[in-house]
């Protein structure tokens, strides 16, 4: 007999009667949930819907609450179904502020109630279904402003872009155990854009329109146009006075003719971003100083 003929009598026992192996429970578990989640090569059927999304306000402002209604309407002959976490808003990353790491917003349903499940919704066919997205960067009025002024001090007013995004079922939606949907690749999904303006956050342009007014004191101070008097008190109270009065004095009139803008009025300013408001500022103290000591005086 030949070295490369072996016959079945020279396999050991053992590895002749070793059990096959069998299949990992978790590996199977983890092809399943791939498979509910990025569903098969087959295609599926156009479930004929249309969205259309409404911003709250005509023009929002950076820093402040607002939110976008979208309404999904189905023009089939069939139900649908959506689920909250899979319908989805995404602004343009200016507009959540410089320092936020939000990437996307889910959906408010405003017939479920909202907790840990995924809220799933029927919309039956010629039906409309109203979805709400809420855009609130900071819960209180105190930490609203300091979010606005570091989020959005370099913030460039102009027009963005949003973008909401629905996956759609044809058939009810698959949970797991603890409520949430797991088949996402049986939906087929819907997207709508829409352009809006963005107004700069009012409370940034308070903050530049100080900071010009401080900056045009310090040179008034250096050139010798403010005058405090020959004591140390007088000399504190003066420069306490003079800067407390070019904040007030730039911010009012800043917020002034920012209003001023949204008119019809005679004279109009329209002060934009930052450095605007610095501008202003300092242009607003440099011939407002003398003005208000006359007044004082």
């Amino acid at each position: 007999m030949g070295p490369d003929k072996i016959q079945k009598t020279d396999i050991p026992k053992d590895i002749e009667e070793e059990p096959h192996l069998q299949e990992d429970p978790v590996a199977a578990d983890v092809t399943s949930f791939i498979k509910e989640a990025i569903g098969t090569a087959s295609p599926l059927a156009d479930p004929e819907v249309d969205i259309t999304l409404h911003p709250s306000r005509e023009i929002p402002i950076a820093g402040e609450l607002w939110s976008v209604t979208g309404h999904v309407f189905n023009r089939s002959t069939r139900p649908i179904w959506i689920t909250d976490t899979a319908t989805i808003l995404s602004l343009s990353p200016e507009m959540y502020g410089q320092n936020s790491q939000i990437g996307s917003i889910d959906a408010f349903f405003p017939t479920t109630k909202s907790g840990q499940k995924s809220d799933i919704v029927r919309i039956d066919p010629k039906a409309e279904y109203t979805v709400i997205w809420k855009i609130n960067p900071s819960a209180n009025a105190f930490s609203k402003i300091w979010n606005a002024i570091c989020n959005y001090a370099f913030f460039n007013p102009g027009q963005f872009r949003m973008n909401a995004t629905v996956h759609i079922w044809n058939l009810p939606p698959k949970t797991d155990k603890d409520g949430l949907v797991i088949n996402l690749g049986d939906s087929f999904s819907r997207s709508e854009s829409k352009s809006i303006t963005m107004d700069a956050s009012p409370w940034v342009l308070i903050a530049g329109a100080a900071i010009g007014g401080i900056l045009c004191y310090i040179l008034q101070i250096l050139s010798g146009s403010a005058s405090f008097g020959s004591g140390f008190l007088q000399l504190v109270k003066g420069v306490f006075v003079g800067l407390t009065s070019a904040i007030l004095l730039c911010g009012v009139v800043t917020v002034l003719l920012s209003r001023l803008a949204t008119t019809n009025f005679i004279l109009v300013v329209k002060i934009q971003d930052l450095w605007g408001a610095i501008a202003t500022g300092f242009t607003i103290q440099w011939f407002g100083f003398s003005l208000l000591q006359k007044i004082m005086n």
